[in-house]
């Protein structure tokens, strides 16, 4: 984790990429499948918006009644 954000706090580009996949996940158009029961967990499969050829998987978890990612 902490290698992770070592690189998110001086990098803006990786920044703008985790917007552009929260934007894609939002919008919906590019999700092609969403698993999990979506009350407690919900994983979102999508192309990555700004990467070619790069597939996304991304886990969301509701604890105490707030969504997160999980990581």
């Amino acid at each position: 984790m902490s290698g992770y954000l070592s690189v998110l706090s001086g990098d803006d580009e990786e920044w703008a990429d985790i917007a552009a996949e929260v934007q894609a996940i939002a919008d919906g158009a590019t999700v092609a499948k969403i698993e999990g029961d979506q009350t407690k967990k919900a994983v979102f499969f999508f192309p990555h918006p700004t990467l070619v050829r790069c597939d996304r998987e991304v886990v969301f978890v509701c604890a105490t009644g707030e969504w997160r990612a999980e990581g």
